[in-house]
């Protein structure tokens, strides 16, 4: 995370974590945007949360 963001607003920008995930899923063969629901495994959504979290303290 940029470090031109104030420390009480980086809160707001940790969802951002998750795009890299949704993006890679996007890339696959066979992708419709139309008919394709983007799901990832919880697990997985909260440890990049949870890294994003360490990245950006």
């Amino acid at each position: 995370m940029p470090s031109t963001i104030a420390p009480a607003a980086r809160a707001a920008f940790l969802p951002l974590a998750l795009v890299d995930g949704y993006l890679a899923a996007m890339e696959r063969s066979g992708y419709d945007p139309l008919n394709t629901p983007i799901e990832t495994a919880r697990w997985r959504r909260l440890w990049r949360l949870w890294r994003g979290s360490r990245a950006a303290g």
